[in-house]
């Protein structure tokens, strides 16, 4: 492939510089780091407006966006390394053909983890309103009051919380070199034995990462949580993997992707269906609160919107063939699924955030940010390729 430098994958007429599409997003990052700064310095004493208004609620929505687009991208990433792990461990041959997407939406994955733990290190108290309570009486000498829950106020600990975000991506990453290093040294066995290994720890880090990033409240905790983001990921990953690669898999390969989908959308109904279900017939009014919320204005037809695509795609997949057998069909349920998955991460945060955002801002704001984020990650998915040229 080159030199390394200025290397990069063509597709048709494009052709994409390694070392250009590094600076293009270290340039966008440290923009966004620079923007994000000045939006909590001066929050929320920045008294202008915008087309009627304030400053400082546009702020809110734009660290919400940045946030929600990152946390999908994440997720995305670990979503593929669970079923590259998963299709190593089980000892499908097919995935050696689907192995180098797993690897390139891992690679591509990297920028939205980045603006992730931008965030959370340069406007946690914005998006999370206990980190907020905990910064305004940490700032008046006082201690802060989690319902006599001591184990929440160490595990809310900023210092900590931060730290869990930072080392949960570090083990991503180290996951992702020893795969990749046993496969391109020839060493199929350690290959397999590593995600044996591996699996376990990085679904213990996604349920950690889906309780920490999806939670908002301090007040409200389900169990239910870190399968709904497993799931998430999972769903997010397949989805991405067929619109990269259905074009270039043969016909079986692409009808095991196709069960693929729908085993990870049946997965995703079943949990999701399970923790309203579990909150709405248990009968408990405190934790019902996280869904009025979800539910009140603009929110009104969110959760049935997602879960009908959701149920639409399985029963498609179920019982028409097709839909799971040709790319064409296969690629527009990705597409729903993708869409449906972008909804939701958006969903389980902005609403929660404590400042009085209108809706309209909060949905723009991050269809921007998502489109730019998707964008970087496909500049960064051609440009270090599919991972196949490691294996050559």
């Amino acid at each position: 492939m080159g030199d390394g430098v200025s290397s990069g994958v063509s597709g048709g007429s494009f052709a994409f510089s390694r070392r250009g599409v590094l600076l293009l997003c270290l340039g966008v990052l440290m923009v966004a780091g620079v923007m994000l700064h000045r939006v909590y310095e001066a929050w929320p004493s920045d008294e202008g407006s915008f087309f009627g208004v304030p400053m400082f609620r546009w702020k809110a929505a734009l660290a919400t966006g940045v946030f929600c687009s990152g946390v999908l991208a994440a997720a995305l990433g670990l979503g593929a390394l669970f079923w590259w792990m998963v299709l190593r461990v089980t000892g499908a041959g097919w995935s050696d053909d689907v192995r180098g997407v797993w690897c390139g939406l891992c690679r591509a994955s990297v920028w939205g983890w980045l603006l992730v733990l931008l965030v959370l290190q340069v406007m946690l108290p914005v998006l999370y309103p206990w980190a907020m309570e905990a910064a305004r009486a940490a700032a008046a000498g006082q201690a802060v009051d989690w319902g006599g829950n001591d184990v929440r106020g160490w595990w809310l600990a900023e210092p900590f919380f931060k730290g869990r975000s930072c080392a949960v991506f570090g083990l991503f990453a180290v996951m992702f070199l020893l795969m990749g290093m046993f496969r391109r040294r020839g060493r199929v066995r350690h290959e397999r034995l590593v995600a044996a290994v591996c699996l376990p720890l990085l679904v213990a880090a996604v349920a950690v990462a889906g309780v920490d990033w999806w939670m908002v409240r301090s007040a409200w905790v389900s169990s239910m949580l870190p399968f709904c983001f497993l799931a998430f990921g999972a769903t997010a990953a397949v989805a991405s993997a067929v619109l990269a690669g259905a074009g270039s898999w043969t016909k079986s390969v692409v009808r095991k992707m196709g069960l693929l989908l729908l085993a990870a959308l049946a997965f995703k109904v079943y949990f999701s269906y399970s923790q309203f279900m579990l909150i709405q017939y248990g009968n408990l009014p405190h934790e019902w609160e996280f869904y009025r919320v979800r539910s009140a204005g603009m929110w009104e037809g969110w959760l049935p919107a997602m879960f009908g695509v959701w149920v639409l795609c399985v029963l498609a997949m179920a019982f028409v063939p097709a839909c799971r057998r040709r790319r064409g069909a296969l690629r527009v349920v990705a597409v729903l699924a993708l869409a449906a998955s972008a909804a939701e991460g958006f969903w389980y945060v902005a609403p929660g955030i404590v400042w009085d955002v209108p809706d309209a801002a909060f949905v723009w704001v991050y269809a921007g940010c998502l489109a730019v984020v998707a964008g970087m990650g496909w500049l960064v998915f051609r440009a270090f390729g599919s991972g196949r040229e490691a294996e050559e």
